[in-house]
């Protein structure tokens, strides 16, 4: 009943975020399609086309597409379609993804049956992140089926290049997805990582036969700096003047936006957003020392740091053999990368549901004090971070660092269980 009760909610959201909601993240990608489609650069806000091309929130002469040009072209076919439709279909895209993504998970590790099916639906519709993913229409449903796909692939020299390739296509929609190779290379999949390489080759290959060859450096070079620096923002001498959007708010009423002749409200309901520690006070007292000393950093360089010494933490870790260990593994990289990227936001966290099933595979499956600590502090943490808020400001009345605990003490309760693939005479946790 629980279940059906969830899955009943989450249904209506869906249809109230289909008709009122912009789904800001979403409109981004589906304009940078736009653009290409038309011709132009989906790194410009091209607001005074006629017909104008915009995202519905933007107020800079940039777009807020972050990604390399390929990515444009994933979603050039979305423009094909009304973005009324699009809407629909992504958020049926991403709950498939989230809910595939943790089904291979599952049956990687300990195999599908019907009460951890039950336990793992309940874990995914029930996962307050979930809500804003489709709020905003983000891609980390996507992303993390890739991710979980390429490190749980089993292992062979065919296999590993496909699962590399998988991770390949990760990085092109999400950039960070870059700084889960060096936990790769802790765990020697070497194969993995050249499968990679050759899907990054390939993918550069297609995007030069695309757009030209000349189209990622000039990426690199043009765009990447300013959004490394600013990310979708900017500066004031970056915004357009007001002028430039009388065209295309021309009879919106105030307070709502447009895209492709529909108005919508900007953002259904707010939450709490950052889910990085490079954003909380450590990651501004580390700003503020460079500062002083004279070294400009961006966040970009802030989170090196941070990923340097949670790639530490970690380091030490045994490797361990299998589908269970890799998916271990992989999640801790996942943490890792949550927490140091420059920018995680709430729907990031969605990449945490796996932890379902490294908990289902290691419940009452070990006989140390560590391990069991590790089990509860992990449950923990994957609790916080599913929590509607509504529930944890009642309880706590401060909810600003929910994510940012939560993600810590999941990385503390998964390294414990990791430690345990490399003492002897003990039950290994995902064995």
């Amino acid at each position: 009943m629980a279940l059906v009760g969830l899955v009943i909610r989450l249904a209506l959201f869906v249809v109230d975020v289909g008709q009122t909601s912009l789904q800001m993240d979403l409109s981004a990608f589906y304009a940078a399609g736009q653009a290409v489609d038309a011709g132009l650069s989906p790194y410009v806000n091209h607001v005074t086309n006629d017909p104008p091309i915009w995202d519905g929130v933007d107020r800079y002469r940039h777009s807020r597409f972050l990604y390399p040009p390929l990515a444009a072209r994933v979603f050039q076919p979305m423009s094909w379609i009304g973005y009324h439709t699009v809407k629909f279909l992504w958020m049926l895209a991403s709950l498939v993804a989230v809910a595939a993504a943790v089904g291979i998970a599952i049956k990687r590790t300990v195999g599908l049956s019907l009460d951890r099916v039950l336990i793992a639906g309940i874990a995914v519709v029930g996962f307050f992140p979930m809500l804003p993913l489709l709020e905003r229409g983000q891609i980390d449903g996507m992303t993390l089926l890739l991710i979980v796909g390429a490190v749980t692939w089993p292992r062979g020299r065919r296999a590993t290049v496909a699962a590399g390739t998988l991770l390949a296509l990760a990085t092109l929609l999400k950039l960070y997805c870059i700084f889960l190779v060096p936990f790769l290379v802790l765990r020697r999949r070497w194969r993995l990582l050249g499968g990679f390489a050759a899907g990054l080759v390939a993918l550069f290959l297609i995007g030069g036969i695309l757009d030209g060859f000349s189209a990622l450096p000039a990426y690199v070079s043009d765009e990447m700096p300013r959004i490394s620096r600013y990310g979708e923002g900017g500066t004031r001498a970056m915004v357009l003047s007001p002028f430039s959007f009388q065209q295309a708010l021309a009879g919106v009423e105030p307070g709502k936006t447009v895209m492709d002749g529909r108005h919508y409200e900007p953002e259904l309901f707010q939450f709490v957003l950052n889910a990085s520690a490079v954003r909380t006070p450590v990651g501004r007292w580390l700003w503020s020392v460079a500062e002083s000393a004279g070294i400009p950093l961006a966040p970009g360089h802030i989170s090196l740091v941070f990923l340097a010494v949670g790639f530490g933490l970690v380091a030490w870790l045994p490797r361990g053999t299998g589908a269970e260990n890799d998916l271990l593994h992989g999640q801790i990289a996942m943490v890792v990368v949550l927490l140091c990227a420059p920018v995680t936001w709430a729907m990031n966290v969605v990449w945490l549901l796996p932890v379902v099933a490294i908990l289902l595979a290691s419940w009452k499956r070990w006989n140390d004090r560590i391990a069991q600590a590790g089990w509860f502090v992990c449950a923990a943490g994957l609790v916080l971070a599913g929590a509607p808020e509504a529930w944890l400001r009642a309880a706590t009345g401060s909810i600003e660092s929910r994510y940012i605990i939560a993600l810590t003490l999941c990385l503390a309760g998964l390294i414990a269980l990791a430690s345990m693939g490399g003492r002897e005479r003990q039950l290994n946790p995902l064995k």
